[in-house]
């Protein structure tokens, strides 16, 4: 039976990639953006493109969850890629850009 998957970051990058490489063996993703318009192209039976942006208040995360779960009625597989990327030396970089990235690569996640 196919597995349902969850990739978050699914727009660009390794997240896109991996996206090809799971509906290649069969399964189902659930192909999360903050932009899922980015993911048209890919839109079949096997390829959902849902609106989920982890930096957001829990309370929106829970409601797009409850929304994505109603596509397919579980999930079996998450994979967390959606990420930010700083970069910069430390010294230089702001606290609020510091916090950006701690909110998308460690809370975020977590959220989810």
């Amino acid at each position: 039976m196919p597995q349902v998957w969850l990739v978050t970051g699914a727009s660009s990058g390794s997240g896109l990639e991996l996206v090809k490489i799971i509906t290649g063996k069969g399964d189902r993703v659930l192909a999360a953006s903050r932009t899922p318009e980015k993911l048209s192209s890919l839109a079949s039976d096997n390829v959902k493109p849902v609106r989920l942006d982890h930096n957001e208040p829990l309370d929106l995360i829970q409601s797009a969850i409850k929304d994505i779960l109603a596509s397919y009625g579980t999930i079996d597989i998450i994979v967390n890629n959606a990420a930010y990327v700083q970069t910069g030396i430390l010294v230089e970089v702001s606290p609020e850009d510091s916090l950006r990235q701690f909110q998308a690569n460690t809370l975020g996640p977590l959220n989810l």
